[in-house]
C-alpha cells in the first residue's frame, strides 16, 4: 500500500523509463571513505533485488556475485514490492566509531546487517525515531561491510546518509521543529475556521474543516510524524491506507463544488464533478482488495482530478468570481508540492528535509489560501448585501417622494369628486371615485409609515376593526370577483371586533392579498368565504376559505419563501408578481401574528380541493358603534 499515491500518479513513475534520475551516488565501484565528521552522502555501493522478499541477510551474503552496479542513476525505482538489498563498505579515518545510517524518507524501512572478517552476519541496532535509523560501529583505520534490506509502502529510492550522533540528533531536531510548526499551522486554521463554522453555520467552512482534517492526516502520514501516527486510534492504517487516501481528492472536490457554486452557476459542469466523485465512491470500495492494476487506474483517476479542479476554478474566475484567484493559488501550491516530492522520490532532487517535507509544506499553504478564498467568498457576500440594502433604501425613498408628489393633484380630484357628490347626491360612480381617493391617501399615509421600519422602529400598531377591514375587502373585489361569478361571503361574529394591527397593511397587503389569490384560482360558480371569530379571550382568528384548484405539497413548503417566486396563472390566466404571500406574511411577523395554511390540490386525485388560510392575531378591546 502506499499512502503517497493519493497525490503522486503513477503515470509520473512511468517517465523513469524514459528520463533517468541524476546519479546522486557517485561510481559504486570505490568505497566509502570516512575522512571527516561531517554528515556524507553514502556513495558506493553495489545492491541486489528480491523480488520474494523471502532471502534473509545470511542467504543474501552467500550471493556477493549476484549484486550489481546501480546503472547511470538507477537508485530511484519507484513503487515496487521487491525487498532490495545494498551492500557497502567504509573506511573510517576519522576517530569516530560510531555511525548512524540515515534512509532518504521516513517511510523507507531499513535493516543493517554487518558482516565480520569470518563471515558471520551481525545485524547493527536500530532506533526508536519517525526514520529507520540504524547504528553502525565502524571501527577507526579497517574496512566495514555491511549489508541493507530495504522495504517501503511508498516510492522506493536508495538514498542514504551517513552521521555522527551529534550530526543526527541536530537534523532529527530540526526536521521535528519543522514539522511542529507546519502542524501548529494545520491546527491554527483549524480552529480558526472552526470557529467561523460554529458564528456563521456556513456550509463552506464545514466542507473547508473535513476537507481540511483528511488531507492534513493524510499529509502526516506520509512523513510518519508524528512518530506512531500509522497506528492512530488503535488502528492499522497500513491496512485501510488503499480506501482511506481516495477520502482526500474527495473532500477537497466536495469543498471546491460548494465554494464555487457550481451547482448555481454550471450545471453541466456540476454534473461532470459529481460524475467525477461518483468514481471515487466506487474506487473506495474497490480498494479494500487492492491490485497493482487498481493501484495505478487510481493513481490516474487523481491526475484527471486535479485538472478538474483547476478547470473549475478557472471557469469560475472567468465568470467575474473573484475568491477563486486564491483557489487557484491553492491548487497550484499544492501542484508544486506534489511536483517537488515526486522530483525527491525519483532521485531529480536530493533527499533534503525541504524535499522530503515539501507535500506538508504546500498542503499547509493551500490551507491558508482556502481560507482565505473563503475570507473573499463573505466579503463578497457582504458586498452584495449593501448594495441590495442600498437598493432598497433609494427605492424606498424614490416611493416616498412619488407619494407625496402625487398628494396634490389627488387632493384636487378628491374636492373635485366631493363637489360633484353634494350636487348629484346618491350618484354611486361619484361615490366609488371618492372611496377610491380615500384608500389611495391610506396607502400614501402607509408608505409614509414605513420609514420608522426603514429606521429599524417597530411598526406602530394601533386597534383596528375587522368590520371595516371586511367593508374595503368587499369594496376592491366584489366587481373583480362578480367578473368571474364568484360569490363572497363575509361572516363576522361581532361587528365591534378589533385587532392589534396596522390598518392599510392589514386591509390591503395581508387580506388583500389572501382575497385576490382565492379569487385568482377559484371557478365561476364558486364561494369564497371570509370570516373572524373570537380564538381565545387574547386572539381573533380571521380565515379566508375557497374550493379553487389549491396548492402542491411543493408548493406549499416554500409558499411564504422571498427566495422562491411561486408565481403562477389563475384559472383565466391571471398574471401575478409570486411575492404577495412572502409579504403579508413579513407584515403578520410585524404585527406579531402566526398564519396558518391548509391546502388540497385538484391534481391530488381525492375529488376535493380548496385553500384555507388561517390567521391568529392579537384581539384588541372591542369597538362601539361600529
Amino acid at each position: 500500500m502506499n499512502p503517497f499515491r493519493f497525490s503522486l500518479p503513477t503515470l509520473i513513475c512511468w517517465f523513469m523509463a524514459f528520463f533517468p534520475a541524476q546519479n546522486l551516488v557517485g561510481q559504486a565501484a570505490a568505497v566509502t571513505v570516512l575522512n571527516q565528521l561531517q554528515p556524507m552522502e553514502l556513495s558506493s555501493f553495489t545492491y541486489f533485488e528480491d523480488p520474494s522478499g523471502t532471502l534473509n541477510a545470511d542467504e543474501v551474503s552467500q550471493r556477493q556475485s549476484r549484486f550489481v552496479e546501480p546503472a547511470q542513476g538507477a537508485i530511484a525505482f519507484g513503487y515496487t514490492a521487491s525487498h532490495y538489498w545494498v551492500a557497502f563498505t567504509i573506511h573510517n579515518q576519522t576517530s569516530e566509531a560510531t555511525w548512524y545510517l540515515l534512509p532518504s524518507h521516513p517511510l523507507l524501512r531499513a535493516e543493517v546487517y554487518r558482516i565480520e572478517d569470518n563471515g558471520t552476519v551481525v545485524k547493527e541496532p536500530s532506533l526508536e525515531e519517525r526514520y529507520a535509523v540504524s547504528r553502525l560501529h565502524v571501527p577507526p583505520q579497517v574496512n566495514s561491510r555491511f549489508l541493507v534490506r530495504v522495504t517501503s509502502g511508498a516510492a522506493l529510492s536508495l538514498q542514504f546518509e551517513l552521521f555522527t550522533e551529534p550530526a543526527l540528533s541536530q537534523r532529527l531536531h530540526h526536521g521535528s521543529t519543522f514539522l511542529s510548526a507546519v502542524v501548529g499551522c494545520f491546527l491554527a486554521m483549524l480552529l480558526y475556521n472552526l470557529f467561523l463554522y460554529i458564528i456563521l453555520r456556513d456550509q463552506n467552512y464545514l466542507f473547508y474543516l473535513v476537507f481540511a482534517v483528511f488531507n492534513c492526516h493524510l499529509d502526516l502520514m506520509t512523513v510518519n510524524f508524528p512518530n506512531g501516527i500509522w497506528s492512530w486510534f488503535g488502528l492499522s492504517w497500513w491496512d485501510i491506507v488503499g480506501p482511506y487516501r481516495i477520502m482526500g481528492p474527495l473532500t477537497t472536490l466536495l469543498f471546491a463544488r460548494s465554494f464555487l457554486h457550481l451547482k448555481e452557476a454550471h450545471p453541466l459542469v456540476d454534473r461532470c464533478v459529481l460524475a467525477y466523485l461518483g468514481g471515487l465512491v466506487l474506487l473506495i470500495i474497490a480498494n479494500f482488495s487492492p491490485s497493482a492494476q487498481l493501484m495505478s487506474l487510481t493513481d490516474i483517476y487523481f491526475l484527471f482530478g486535479i485538472l478538474l479542479l483547476f478547470y473549475i476554478g478557472f471557469h469560475r474566475l472567468k465568470d467575474g468570481f473573484k475568491p477563486a484567484r486564491f483557489y487557484l493559488g491553492a491548487v497550484g501550491t499544492f501542484l508544486i508540492g506534489v511536483t517537488v516530492c515526486l522530483m525527491q522520490m525519483l532521485g531529480w532532487l536530493p533527499s533534503r528535509p525541504w524535499t522530503i517535507n515539501a507535500i506538508v509544506v504546500a498542503h499547509g499553504l493551500e490551507m491558508i489560501l482556502m481560507s482565505l478564498a473563503l475570507g473573499g467568498r463573505f466579503k463578497l457576500i457582504y458586498e452584495e448585501k449593501l448594495r441590495a440594502e442600498v437598493t432598497v433604501r433609494v427605492k424606498s425613498h424614490l416611493l416616498r417622494t412619488i407619494s407625496h408628489d402625487i398628494a396634490n393633484p389627488l387632493t384636487i380630484v378628491k374636492a373635485h369628486s366631493r363637489r360633484l357628490l353634494a350636487t348629484s347626491p346618491g350618484n354611486k360612480p361619484l361615490e366609488s371615485i371618492v372611496k377610491a381617493v380615500s384608500i389611495i391617501e391610506d396607502i400614501m399615509r402607509f408608505v409614509q409609515k414605513t420609514e420608522y421600519v426603514d429606521q429599524v422602529m417597530r411598526m406602530p400598531l394601533t386597534p383596528v376593526s375587522v368590520q371595516e377591514v371586511f367593508a374595503s375587502l368587499a369594496f376592491l373585489f366584489e366587481e373583480k370577483a362578480q367578473e368571474k361569478g364568484i360569490r363572497l361571503e363575509f361572516h363576522l361574529e361581532h361587528p365591534g371586533l378589533a385587532v392589534q394591527a396596522e390598518k392599510t397593511s392589514l386591509s390591503n397587503e395581508v387580506m388583500g392579498n389572501l382575497l385576490s389569490n382565492a379569487i385568482k384560482f377559484s371557478k365561476s360558480g364558486q364561494v369564497i368565504r371570509v370570516a373572524a371569530r373570537t380564538h381565545n379571550k387574547d386572539v381573533i382568528m380571521i380565515s379566508v376559505e375557497d374550493r379553487g384548484v389549491g396548492m402542491s405539497p411543493e408548493v406549499l413548503k416554500t409558499l411564504f419563501d422571498p427566495h422562491q417566486n411561486r408565481s403562477q396563472k389563475g384559472t383565466q390566466g391571471e398574471q401575478g408578481i409570486g411575492y404577495g404571500m412572502p409579504l403579508a406574511k413579513a407584515f403578520l411577523d410585524a404585527y406579531g401574528a402566526r398564519i396558518e395554511v391548509e391546502s388540497l390540490s385538484a391534481h391530488s386525485g381525492s375529488g376535493s380541493s380548496g385553500t384555507i388560510f388561517r390567521i391568529f392575531i392579537l384581539a384588541a378591546p372591542m369597538l362601539q358603534g361600529t
